[in-house]
């Protein structure tokens, strides 16, 4: 399969995650106490099946662990900042459609940190992030 049909999966989960979140937030939860259980589950089912299918990798070196912790303190707390977005919004794809600003970080830094280069529908297709954004913004 190709790196197109899991983004396309991904896309369509990650549409319907606000939708249950806000609605879990509505009924009563805080941001941290969602992310609390969701994180929890989240690591229990991939531990299960880390182990049952043995391909467990444990990091070797110091640099590695920092990167891992690093990429869990932006996880929780960018995560944090959505679901308080999400709690904020009546319409959690105002939220998203904000949030796909993510896009360019990711678009600017692969050129940056990894030489990708650019290419000029790249270009045009982060132009038309931005455009939507302030789009949303003005609602």
């Amino acid at each position: 399969m190709s790196w197109f049909f899991f983004a396309i999966v991904a896309g369509v989960l990650f549409g319907i995650e606000p939708l249950i979140s806000k609605t879990v937030i509505n009924g009563g939860f805080t941001s941290f106490h969602l992310m609390m259980y969701y994180f929890t589950v989240g690591t229990v089912v991939l531990w299960i099946y880390a182990l049952a299918a043995d391909k467990v990798i444990m990091p070797v070196y110091f640099g590695q662990w920092v990167k891992i912790a690093v990429i869990a303190l932006l996880i929780v707390f960018g995560t944090w900042l959505l679901l308080e977005s999400y709690r904020l919004v009546d319409n959690t794809g105002f939220v998203r459609a904000v949030v796909s600003i993510n896009i360019i970080v990711a678009f600017v830094l692969t050129n940056i940190l990894f030489g990708a280069k650019v290419s000029f529908i790249g270009i045009v297709g982060v132009l038309l992030i931005v455009a939507g954004t302030i789009v949303i913004s003005l609602k």
